[in-house]
């Protein structure tokens, strides 16, 4: 435990396993960026390879990514967003890039390497979902977990270029199958989802991630690993007290759910959010789970 299970002590010495650095191996081991800001190598690995990049009209956030060795591509998910929207009833400040998921929506790119040379290939879901975590499953299935806040015609951005109505996105997942609304009061729509499919283009099937235990309470930023015993997925996730933002856990024997929540790992009131949780496979401390989130202190 001294080592964070991320590493083996070796004579009072904690020896890290790769990614991880430290006295305790608690520091991820990020490389330097290798490129200046404005090359190609680095606008063309994200959305979209213009001048937006430069001129700060779009953000993306929660870039998880998959290996299909049939196409020998990489598959990823990102949500993308618009800066600078105009004012409107769905963002009456306007402006610069602020925290909003007016717009936003879910791209699916494709790369044959992981960290570079991405390109769209579609689009996984419409505005306003975010928050995505792909992931596959053993037998191969491709696992999409989401966020929806309310299914509203937003001016979806699409880079430097004209801003498309979200209901005339083409989406792999179609709006219809977003049907629920979130018992806190969100809007219609609004609540996590997962979806899945044998191939990328689909089809999708796709349902609401129930949470018993939980209440009415905002629930988003979903992260899950599906558990090396093979019964059990677990669901980290952010929720919303009064007062704050936590992150708690689920359990669940199908990674549709419906999920029990298990355990809190934000000491009330809390300012934390964003988990991305998983699971150690192989190594000195196999099966070990861990958990990254962002802790907002005040």
């Amino acid at each position: 435990m001294d080592c964070e299970l991320l590493g083996a002590c070796v004579s009072g010495a904690c020896v890290c396993r790769n990614g991880w650095k430290g006295d305790s191996c608690g520091t991820v081991d990020l490389t330097p960026i290798a490129a200046p800001p404005n090359s190609s190598a680095i606008r063309g690995a994200v959305w979209p390879p213009t001048a937006a990049l430069l001129d700060n009209s779009t953000f993306s956030w929660g870039f998880t990514v998959v290996y299909d060795q049939t196409t020998s591509l990489y598959h990823a998910a990102v949500n993308v967003g618009c800066c600078g929207l105009r004012k409107d009833a769905h963002w009456p400040t306007g402006g610069t890039c602020g925290v909003t998921v007016g717009g936003t929506f879910l791209l699916h790119v494709t790369s044959k390497y992981p960290d570079r040379g991405f390109t769209q290939a579609g689009i996984f879901v419409g505005p306003t979902a975010f928050n995505p975590h792909l992931i596959r499953a053993p037998n191969g299935t491709f696992i999409l977990y989401f966020r929806v806040n309310d299914k509203a015609n937003y001016a979806a951005c699409t880079g430097s270029g004209p801003r498309q109505n979200s209901s005339d996105l083409k989406t792999y997942i179609p709006a219809s199958d977003i049907t629920h609304t979130d018992p806190s009061g969100e809007g219609p729509g609004a609540n996590m989802y997962v979806s899945s499919a044998t191939s990328m283009k689909g089809p999708w099937t796709t349902t609401r991630v129930v949470i018993t235990g939980m209440g009415n309470l905002h629930i988003s930023n979903p992260s899950i690993a599906l558990l090396a015993d093979g019964k059990r997925t677990l669901l980290a996730y952010r929720f919303n007290p009064r007062g704050g933002e936590q992150n708690g856990f689920a359990l669940a024997t199908s990674y549709r759910g419906p999920f029990a929540s298990s355990a809190n790992l934000t000491k009330a009131s809390g300012n934390d959010e964003d988990p991305f949780v998983w699971q150690e496979k192989g190594g000195v401390n196999d099966k070990s789970l861990h958990i990254l989130y962002v802790c907002l202190l005040n």
